[in-house]
């Protein structure tokens, strides 16, 4: 059994996607009701892909955009370092266009779209993705599987809560499809330090579902 622990290469693509999106916020910012990026703040954000993708790049306000890059920078940092540059891009890119479609397809009345939020938590569910392909390999293990698993079962419970709150304006539809999208996307292109025959099929489920979840 050999230790997954080792960065394969120095991160480049998570920092410079994270200084994209914090120059279009400081950009736009304050005047988070204008700016070139006014069209993403519709929920007709997902008409077409480029206009998905570019809302990723806008954020509400500074809190929303300093969780999001906190976030972004603490999750994705290790995985890019651990899995290179072109998979962690794909997979952050991939579940923004994933949550974007997601929050179209079942579009919440009264809720505008902005942000990088799927995006995070598709990193955040690839990490899930990480563990699945190379468990025996990943020192501590069952910690980070524990501390994702109460992550998720923390943030389930506020999502649910603020569901009853008339004031709250939080797409919850593009957290669930970022992650999933992440999920899926992370099945198919992370590296997998020891390839089982049987893990191949995780690979093939990773990608059908994903064209699925995407392309329906």
């Amino acid at each position: 059994m050999r230790a997954f622990a080792r960065f394969q290469s120095l991160p480049v693509a998570i920092p410079t996607l994270s200084l994209l999106v914090s120059g279009c916020f400081f950009w736009d910012w304050p005047g988070v009701a204008g700016g070139a990026y006014q069209i993403n703040r519709s929920c007709d954000v997902a008409l077409s892909a480029g206009m998905a993708m570019s809302s990723l790049f806008v954020h509400a306000n500074f809190t929303h955009w300093a969780s999001n890059t906190l976030t972004t920078l603490l999750v994705g940092l290790p995985l890019e370092g651990l899995h290179g540059a072109w998979r962690v891009a794909c997979i952050y890119l991939g579940s923004g266009l994933a949550g974007v479609f997601f929050f179209a397809a079942w579009r919440e009345e009264g809720i505008r779209y902005v942000g990088a939020s799927p995006a995070v938590y598709g990193l955040i569910a690839s990490f899930g993705a990480h563990l699945a392909l190379n468990w025996n390999e990943v020192p501590l293990r069952v910690y980070w599987f524990v501390v994702l698993c109460i992550y998720v079962g923390v943030d389930t419970t506020n999502a649910i809560e603020s569901l009853d709150d008339p004031d709250n304006r939080v797409a919850h539809l593009s957290h669930l499809g970022g992650a999933i999208g992440g999920l899926f996307l992370a099945l198919a292109l992370l590296r997998n330090e020891i390839f089982l025959r049987w893990e191949a099929a995780l690979v093939f489920v990773g990608i059908v579902v994903y064209a699925t979840f995407v392309g329906g």
